[in-house]
Order: C-alpha cells, then structure tokens, then sequence
C-alpha cells in the first residue's frame, strides 16, 4: 500500500474535486478533504489501510466523511414563528421556485455529463474565483484554465439546448 504521502500527491485533487462538486463551498471542501486524510492516517495507524486498491479506499473514507457531513447538517431546530418577522413581499412564488430548482437540476445534469476538469473550471469560476486559482486547484496554468472552462460552457450549451 503506498503511503499517506504518496496518496496526497496522487490524489488529493482527485478528492478535492469529489468534495467540490457535492459542497460547492471552498472552506468546508478543503476541511472535508483533511478530514478525509486524518482518517486515512488514523485507519492506516491502526493496521485497517488499504489492502488492495489504495483509490477505492480513499474514496470510500471521503464519501464517509461527506455523508457524516450531510447528517449533521440535517439535524432541525424549532424556532417560533412569530420570531421570523414579516415576510418580504417579493418572495417567489411556489410556481418560481419549481422553475428554478428545474433549471438548476437541469444544469447539475448537463454539468456531469462534461469532462470533470471543465465541470471544476465552470463551477469554480462562477464561485468568483480567479483563474489562476482555478488553475491552481487543477494543477495546471491559468491560461489552461480559462480554455478548460470556456471549453466547458460550449459543452454545456449544447448539452442544454437539446434537452430543451
């Protein structure tokens, strides 16, 4: 089994990228990410690593790591409701709100059925991230990455306009 080191370098992007597209939210991503390799160390110290596939192994601890996180977050709290106070009047109405989860699921389709390092580029640069961040997080350079996502949004339009 290679070494905790060995499977940063090999992939930690890969990870990243897994926990991106689920969170779309840089700061959880990357404590997911080091949750998922302080659990790999742990495991790895209690003789319960890899034996076989070191990629299917590390994989399963972030889906564990991003399912614990899914939980937690799905615990309610009751508030009163007199505590809200008044509704703005120009919430959208029901109607809206089906048209836009639609669209939105409609999008997170099309966004999978791209080549992953477009899906990151697109998702990442409509987060407000510069490109040379972008290009950080793929490991490529800055220009690549303005091509990765442009490519990408050519993809995507064309994925859309035939589901409509």
């Amino acid at each position: 089994m290679p070494d905790l080191e060995e499977l940063w370098t090999v992939y930690n992007r890969r990870v990243y990228a897994y926990m991106w597209r689920a969170l779309h939210d840089y700061d959880v991503t990357q404590d997911l990410v080091s949750c998922t390799y302080m659990r790999a160390l742990v495991a790895t110290t209690n003789g319960n690593g890899a034996t076989s596939n070191a990629e299917r192994w590390l994989f399963t601890i972030a889906r564990s790591v991003l399912l614990d996180f899914f939980r937690s977050r799905r615990r309610v709290t009751f508030e009163d409701i007199d505590e809200w106070g008044d509704l703005p009047d120009d919430l959208p109405t029901p109607h809206e709100c089906h048209e836009r989860a639609m669209t939105c699921q409609q999008v997170r389709l099309a966004l999978s059925k791209i080549p992953e390092g477009q899906a990151v580029a697109i998702e990442l640069g409509l987060e407000g991230y510069a490109w040379d961040e972008v290009g950080e997080v793929l490991g490529i350079s800055h220009e690549s990455a303005k091509a990765r996502a442009t490519r990408g949004r050519v993809h995507l339009r064309e994925l859309l306009q035939e589901a409509a």
